[in-house]
């Protein structure tokens, strides 16, 4: 059985790894944690995430906003009330020019402050609810950001999400160029991540699971 590298996965919020089948996968996330559908009523254990244009796709995913282009930087399951902690993708084949963008944002005690104050209004489909982009937990904190199912709750709280996206535009970027068989798993409370373009990448496909 595969084995994850667990330290550098707390130390640097992700780490990579190899394995051949999606069984495999599974039975190395149920070891982390409890896996969470991401569908509403759905019991599937992992997605396919593959290319598709706007008009092939559900109104509230990203695709159905974006299409082919690059997706912004994001959380996910933003819309949940407890995000899932850590996100597993997969690639089945290698995938070239099209890679998917890990950022760890790093923040100054005043800037943890702003985020941990703005309030924004979450609303993804399951239900509404208040949230910040800067949650504390216990003595650490959880980030959620997603501007497809958050905005401000006042005007003024724009300001927060202003500072987010100058930090992630400030932030390295670590990409990841995806080989056959290669899995990424990523602390999702830590870090936000994106898809490049991918016109006319329709053979992209890649597996996820999500992990409480």
């Amino acid at each position: 059985m595969v084995e994850i590298n667990t330290e550098e996965l707390k130390n640097k919020y992700w780490t990579t790894f190899w394995t051949e089948n999606i069984d495999d996968l599974i039975e190395i996330s149920k070891k982390i944690g409890s896996i969470i559908p991401s569908r509403k009523n759905s019991i599937a254990l992992y997605d396919t995430l593959t290319v598709k244009t706007k008009e092939e796709t559900d109104q509230r995913s990203l695709s159905a906003k974006y299409g082919e282009n690059d997706f912004p930087y994001h959380t996910d399951g933003a819309y949940l009330k407890t995000p899932p902690k850590y996100v597993i993708l997969r690639s089945p084949k290698e995938i070239e020019n099209c890679p998917t963008k890990l950022c760890i944002p790093h923040f100054s005690e005043f800037e943890i402050k702003k985020l941990m104050k703005d309030v924004l209004l979450v609303n993804g489909g399951r239900g509404r609810f208040y949230s910040t982009i800067l949650e504390k937990i216990d003595k650490d904190f959880r980030l959620r950001f997603d501007l497809d199912c958050m905005r401000p709750a006042l005007i003024e709280f724009d300001t927060s999400i202003k500072l987010i996206n100058k930090l992630i535009q400030e932030t390295v970027i670590q990409e990841i160029d995806w080989k056959e068989n290669q899995c990424v798993i990523f602390n999702n409370w830590k870090l936000v991540h994106s898809r490049a373009d991918a016109t006319n990448k329709f053979e992209r496909v890649l597996e996820r699971i999500w992990i409480k």
